[in-house]
């Protein structure tokens, strides 16, 4: 792998944003709310509270918007078929759950133009790419159920995804929806905190939360920066929760990957590698996520499963991506990278979100790789939970969060899990 002179390890979505800003807000003495975490959830859920006149302010141990949501691949939906979910958890409550992935996803869209915000949506689709045979097959089953030919969404054989999807031999057919859209999660985490501060909310950037004593309606929050008072406390931390919240830490794994973008390229060119411009997926373990730049001049390719940790060095992570990258698409073997840097998702036991309470504290939680839609629209319910609106119950408060009595938040059965699955060539 070939790196550009001016190579980083920051995270292509942050140019242009204010994420890399170490500073913030001063830390308040009191508030009616105290949110933990700067990312998707955080934020969606500080702008409601803002909106709703209360005062609200967001901790966050990094820069703000430090965290994997602003280092997310942007996907904003669009699944085919009956949704992941619906299929795991069969009767209502699956069915539910399916309903509320669109719905999260018009949320996003309806936020973005109710405060102004310019995340570079794009609509060019999606693209799911097969990996064998048998599961083209599968996937062009659901892709003839009548709401998605309602879409527009088409089966595309092995021998026509070159000259109409991807310019690559890899796959084993592919299946396009056009109905699908993707965004910059930098500038997008970046708008949300904007826009609640423009309602009032305040962001506390490298306030590390240190301890929590109290009750509903008399929080105490210690951080490296001070001490403040506050009635409902909300965590955004999802697979970020260190041992401070245990509860979310052993119910959540976070699943690692890495994304690099290339270096400039000439458009047409990049448009000679993607016909229709779609963003893409593939279906094996370890799943492959890689799309054209917004702006079209650049590839951006990321892999989950990876070892390695967050916070560690992305690059032997980042050559690992690079020879993905070249797998699937030998054109690009001597473009040089210029961006990579780590990320990671929270997945949780049962493959569902939870939005809850835990002692007296408020969260939503584990996305499982939908956090775009899932995160903004938990964070937004859990905003209204903590100004004391009980209306509309959402299937994902209605079960328990579950754990693994082995699990205890550290990541240890990674190594052999991965080795597991690639050997029985299990897709997620």
């Amino acid at each position: 792998m070939r790196t550009t002179a001016d190579f980083s390890t920051r995270p292509l979505w942050w140019n242009g944003t204010s994420l890399s800003d170490p500073d913030g807000d001063a830390l308040p003495s009191k508030v009616d709310v105290l949110i933990v975490g700067s990312g998707f959830t955080g934020s969606s859920a500080a702008l409601e509270v803002a909106r709703s006149g209360r005062s609200v302010a967001v901790v966050e141990a990094q820069n703000l918007g430090f965290g994997s949501s602003s280092r997310n691949f942007g996907y904003i939906g669009g699944g085919i078929g009956k949704p992941r979910l619906a299929k795991r958890h069969p009767g209502e409550r699956g069915e539910a759950m399916g309903r509320a992935y669109p719905d999260a996803a018009d949320f996003v869209m309806q936020l973005l133009e109710r405060e102004s915000i310019d995340a570079e949506v794009r609509s060019e689709g999606l693209s799911i790419l097969a990996h064998t045979p048998d599961i083209f097959a599968h996937l062009a089953k659901d892709a003839d159920a009548p709401a998605n030919r309602e879409l527009g969404v088409e089966a595309i054989r092995s021998e026509e995804v070159f000259d109409n999807v991807i310019a690559s031999r890899r796959f084993h057919g592919a299946v396009v929806n056009p109905d699908a859209k993707a965004l910059n999660p930098g500038k997008y985490v970046d708008g949300m905190i904007k826009a609640a501060r423009r309602h009032g909310a305040l962001f506390v950037a490298n306030a590390e939360a240190l301890s929590i004593a109290g009750s509903p309606g008399n929080w105490t929050i210690r951080t490296n920066k001070g001490v403040v008072q506050a009635k409902q406390i909300g965590l955004g931390t999802n697979g970020h929760s260190g041992k401070l919240f245990q509860f979310l830490r052993k119910r959540i794994v976070p699943v690692v990957g890495t994304v690099i973008a290339t270096e400039e390229l000439d458009t047409d060119f990049v448009r000679s590698l993607f016909p229709k411009l779609t963003w893409f997926t593939d279906t094996q373990f370890g799943f492959l996520c890689f799309r054209p730049s917004p702006d079209h001049k650049r590839v951006i390719f990321a892999k989950a499963g990876l070892p390695g940790s967050f916070s560690g060095d992305p690059r032997p992570n980042a050559a690992r991506v690079f020879k993905e990258m070249t797998a699937t698409l030998p054109q690009l073997a001597d473009v040089k990278i210029q961006h990579a840097w780590p990320g990671s998702v929270g997945v949780t036991f049962d493959g569902a979100p939870h939005l809850g309470v835990h002692e007296g504290v408020h969260f939503a939680a584990g996305y499982n790789g939908s956090g775009v839609a899932m995160a903004s629209y938990l964070g937004y319910w859990m905003g209204r939970r903590l100004i004391g609106d009980t209306s509309n119950e959402l299937v994902f408060e209605q079960a328990p969060f579950p754990t693994h009595f082995l699990y205890n938040g550290s990541t240890w059965f990674m190594p052999a899990l991965r080795v597991l699955l690639n050997h029985l060539k299990l897709q997620v």
